[in-house]
């Protein structure tokens, strides 16, 4: 099986979910959307309240060791789950798919440009998404808005008359855009 086609048609195959955080529940919303489920296999017990609500909804939870080799077809492993358990190797040496988040995530969306906003944990999250994509064989050009600011007699100041690091004024949104579109051109 390829993750192209599970990813055409997820409620054809079973599937584990290899850890429980917030991106494998992304991952199971998905698959429910598309009319299947999962067997959830988490280290740590969750929350009650938490198992309780996926329980309601079909989803079977192992709590505790990974089994001697998964009897699912498809196995999708949050970024803590190393790919070199042997129950894992076990399995894909059976025939099932192994495919991390991100690779599932990267088939679903096949984009030119992912943006990440917030106010904390931008630089760790990017360098972080850049380490697996490179994993996967492509090859991602990080940037950073702060590598866009303009020159600071150019910044504007907020009415304390500091500099305004947060008015859109304060990027070079002409070299911004310019850089962007060579990027999503394919040039680097």
């Amino acid at each position: 099986m390829t993750l192209e086609a599970f990813c055409k048609t997820p409620a054809c195959f079973s599937v584990a979910l290899l850890g429980f955080g917030r991106a494998n529940r992304a991952v199971l919303a998905w698959l429910r959307e598309r009319g299947g489920t999962a067997t959830v296999y988490t280290e740590a017990p969750l929350p009650p309240e938490v198992e309780n609500t996926y329980a309601e909804q079909g989803v079977v939870f192992h709590v505790g060791a990974f089994p001697a080799v998964f009897t699912e077809q498809a196995l999708i492993r949050s970024p803590g789950i190393r790919p070199d358990i042997p129950a894992i190797l076990r399995s894909v040496a059976a025939g099932a798919l192994l495919a991390s988040e991100v690779e599932l995530l990267m088939s679903l969306l096949p984009c030119r440009c992912i943006g990440i906003t917030g106010s904390d944990g931008k630089t760790t999250t990017a360098k972080r998404l850049g380490t697996q994509l490179r994993i996967l064989g492509l090859d991602p050009v990080l940037i950073s808005l702060d590598d866009y600011f303009v020159d600071r007699d150019k910044t504007p100041l907020d009415e304390n008359g500091d500099y305004d690091f947060e008015a859109l004024e304060a990027i070079d949104l002409e070299l911004l855009n310019s850089d962007l579109k060579r990027l999503t051109a394919g040039e680097s």
